[in-house]
């Protein structure tokens, strides 16, 4: 379980396939903090298991579904990714419930940036349009935000500042694909 709340972002170092599996090792540093095999880690709003940790970065597993139903089958050396470590029974929380478990894949269709306050329309995959509402949270790429609202496929969120900077959403374009996973804790949903 995780808030959606970015600790920092991270660089792929490496990718390679091996059979079912990808093989991904990821450059970090606030990440590795306490970090042991075998530990969830979110990377772009996907729950991975760190397989092995070294002194500069961490390798996890990819199932073949995984590389299916998320934008990791875009991922390249050199991609920066969003990381968050599970929630701790013990923490504040911030954000909102996020479980790691990517709904699809949605595309930025408009990035309008202005100073202090920004937005993004992303078309929303339809197996998720069902359970998005206004004001309700959502998860893109890992990082929790508040749906302002949704017409049609394509909802809108404001991206503060701060977020900008910590996340990898500072990069956004359109055409870009995100990880999209819905509030699991939403009251209600609306018909597709």
């Amino acid at each position: 379980m995780f808030t959606g709340l970015i600790e920092e972002t991270g660089v792929i170092k490496r990718i390679a396939g091996k059979g079912t599996f990808w093989d991904i090792t990821i450059s970090c540093h606030k990440t590795l903090e306490g970090l042991s095999p075998g530990d969830s880690v979110c990377v772009d709003g996907t729950c991975l298991t760190a397989v092995e940790k070294g002194t500069h970065d961490f390798r996890a597993q990819l199932s073949m579904t995984t590389v299916k139903t998320t934008k990791a089958k875009y991922y390249k050396t050199g991609s920066v990714v969003n990381l968050e470590r599970a929630l701790k029974a013990d923490g504040r929380i911030g954000g909102h419930f996020v479980q790691g478990h990517v709904e699809g894949i949605g595309k930025i269709r408009k990035f309008l940036r202005s100073p202090g306050n920004s937005s993004l329309d992303v078309s929303v995959p339809k197996e998720v349009y069902g359970k998005i509402i206004s004001k309700g949270y959502i998860a893109i790429d890992g990082v929790s935000l508040t749906v302002n609202y949704i017409k049609g496929s394509i909802l809108r969120v404001t991206v503060i500042e701060e977020t900008f900077k910590r996340t990898n959403l500072k990069f956004a374009r359109a055409g870009m694909p995100v990880n999209i996973e819905s509030d699991f804790m939403s009251p209600q949903t609306r018909s597709a």
